[in-house]
């Protein structure tokens, strides 16, 4: 989620007339591919590139296909270079990982096609050039990207999101793009729903098409009973989630990892709902998940989090919310009613949520 002020609000109108201009750009290349004579067509690819530094010299590194979650090639990296030739039967989404290494500079995707594909991780993950999809893919991400150095807020990604996807409907790029700020910002569920059952078959037989409409659809635990999580706290001390049950305030459940980035994006906007409401109707629980129970004290440190966090080594808490990863946030009413879990109930849009339950009705507190 993001925040901008005025100043950030005009360079979104002086981005939205350059990155139109690289939006049309990227949209014009379509044509293109259709006229190309299928004679002329490369039939193996090419796939070399440059790293941010040398670390990784002598390392093995991996074409990976996100949908199958399989190698589909390995190479040796030689000083900051690595080169991988082979047959791509079709267009699909790879990554460059080296799973020693994977940070960034060291890490790129793209979309594995025949042909000669060059990158340059230690400038962009996301700049492969080479071939038609992946000049537009270039092209899209670098979009993403500019409306990410303004803070850009959500309708700026909702204004390009239909554009992007209009021509790739049915291939790699649009499979990239549905993890991607334009779907997530795309709109409403409702809206990200239309825009998925505009999608072709080829799509709509893969994974990501899949979790991407679960996603969206109401859950079904919306108006349940709470799901029972028990774990232990920080001090190894024994503590439930029903502990927090049925003493007049609102429940606000925070699953979430030391690794985990965009659980720490969240943290920001949990501090303010403490701040302003852990003494007027609301008691938010970390689930502390998917990590070793050793990194908690040093994750709340450095993250300056003070409520009550419950760890859950087992991931009961993801399976009984069917949470398909994290951060995932849950919020109870003060009788234990499943009220919200979507994922749209992040950032801003969780603060502004929260505060509306809240101030909607008077709501007892803690003596």
């Amino acid at each position: 989620m993001y925040l901008y002020s005025v100043t950030n609000s005009m360079s979104i109108i002086m981005h939205k007339i350059v990155l139109s201009t690289i939006l049309l750009a990227c949209i014009s290349l379509i044509p293109c591919q259709a006229q190309e004579n299928n004679d002329t067509r490369p039939t193996s690819y090419v796939v070399e590139g440059r790293l941010a530094g040398t670390a990784a010299d002598g390392m093995k590194i991996h074409l990976y296909e996100t949908e199958a979650r399989r190698n589909v090639n390995t190479a040796v990296v030689t000083g900051d270079k690595f080169r991988f030739t082979g047959v791509a039967d079709s267009a699909i989404e790879c990554r460059v990982i080296i799973r020693e290494y994977q940070m960034e500079g060291y890490m790129g995707e793209f979309i594995l096609e025949n042909g000669h594909i060059r990158m340059d991780l230690g400038k962009s993950r996301h700049a492969p050039t080479g071939t038609q999809l992946n000049d537009v893919f270039r092209k899209i991400y670098a979009l993403e990207d500019s409306l990410k150095k303004t803070n850009a807020p959500e309708k700026a990604y909702k204004t390009y999101s239909k554009q992007v996807f209009k021509g790739h409907e049915n291939d790699a790029i649009g499979y990239s793009l549905l993890g991607s700020l334009f779907f997530t910002y795309a709109g409403t569920n409702q809206e990200k729903l239309t825009l998925l059952q505009s999608l072709g078959p080829n799509l709509k037989r893969t994974g990501n098409y899949q979790f991407r409409l679960s996603y969206c659809q109401p859950s079904e635990l919306i108006g349940q009973r709470f799901k029972e999580v028990k774990g232990t706290d920080v001090h190894g001390d024994s503590i439930a989630l029903s502990d927090f049950i049925g003493k007049g305030n609102y429940v606000l459940i925070d699953m979430w990892a030391s690794w985990c980035k965009p659980c720490k994006g969240e943290v920001p906007y949990l501090k303010q709902l403490h701040g302003q409401f852990k003494d007027k109707g609301l008691t938010i629980v970390g689930i502390f998940t998917w990590d070793k129970a050793e990194n908690l004290d040093k994750a709340m440190k450095e993250n300056s989090m003070t409520w009550p966090q419950l760890i859950d080594l087992d991931k009961t808490a993801m399976t009984q919310y069917q949470a398909a990863g994290i951060p995932t946030m849950v919020l109870l009413s003060p009788d234990g009613t499943i009220l919200e879990i979507d994922s749209k109930f992040r950032g801003e849009n969780m603060v502004q949520i929260v505060r509306g339950y809240i101030e909607k009705e008077s709501v007892p507190t803690l003596p």
